[in-house]
């Protein structure tokens, strides 16, 4: 990312799954190792890619180069609201597998099908998540406004957030039906899961202009808002009896979060604080 070596970063990104893949294939249905082999082909697939990439990097990281020491007190203040921003947001997307199997079992199957499809947006939005923080950084470091950056994220991930919401909108329910019968009365929930999950990738990258910057505020509305709502759905547990609820509180949770964040990042960019 530091060096925008965009194109390596995709090609690394692609291999990946393709490694685990080839991996899965030899030791857990040809060797047959089982749960073993399938955390080994895990932890491979990522050494692999972890290789490689530095392996392409080997004329950056053997040059000589200016000592970091001046960078530590930036580093050190970015680390806990990275550390946070990581927690929060795969808090918001492990909690409600974690509630499901351990409160609702019998709608596991359910939501495994539901996050097969739903999570598309959030891929699709991730690869422009992950080039959004150096370009915002070189931008803010020669004092360009970068406020544009942020208006263009938040345009590129609404749009294409409506677009897979409207999509599966109409196509869930025969998709279902063709792909996975079993499972047809949980169609109608895959296109608020889009949303919930588009709307997830959009926070990151508010976030992530927001870290360009140097600034920090709008990852403590996040964090509150996530352990709240964490703490709200475990400590109601027993009033929550449908997958329905779980999907449409992962809907108006990161709403809430996103309602939160936007003013703090766009007013403190414009030179204006919140009152």
């Amino acid at each position: 990312q530091g060096l925008q070596r965009y194109v390596l970063l995709s090609m690394l990104g692609a291999l990946s799954p393709i490694f685990l893949a080839i991996l899965t294939l030899v030791f857990v249905v040809y060797l047959n190792t089982g749960l073993a082999g399938a955390f080994l082909t895990r932890l491979a697939s990522g050494l692999i890619v972890m290789i490689l990439a530095l392996w392409f990097l080997r004329d950056f990281t053997t040059r000589s180069r200016a000592s970091y020491r001046e960078e530590w007190p930036t580093i050190r203040q970015a680390l806990m609201p990275a550390t946070l921003l990581v927690v929060c947001t795969t808090l918001l997307i492990a909690f409600e597998r974690l509630f499901v199997r351990n409160f609702l079992f019998e709608e596991s199957g359910g939501l495994a099908a539901i996050i097969t499809l739903g999570q598309i947006p959030m891929w699709l939005l991730t690869p422009l998540a992950t080039v959004l923080l150096p370009l915002a950084s070189a931008e803010h470091a020669t004092g360009s406004d970068i406020s544009k950056r942020l208006t263009h994220a938040v345009a590129i991930g609404s749009f294409v957030t409506l677009c897979c919401a409207v999509f599966f909108a109409l196509v869930s329910t025969p998709l279902f039906g063709w792909w996975w019968p079993a499972y047809l009365d949980y169609a109608h929930l895959v296109w608020p899961y889009t949303v919930a999950m588009g709307l997830h990738s959009v926070i990151i990258m508010v976030i992530t202009v927001e870290f360009a910057r140097h600034e920090y505020h709008g990852i403590i509305w996040l964090t509150m808002v996530s352990a709240a709502a964490c703490a709200a759905l475990y400590w109601f547990r027993g009033s929550v009896t449908d997958l329905s609820t779980i999907v449409w509180a992962q809907v108006g949770i990161r709403a809430l979060v996103l309602a939160g964040i936007m003013p703090i990042v766009w007013w403190r960019m414009k030179g204006r604080t919140v009152s």
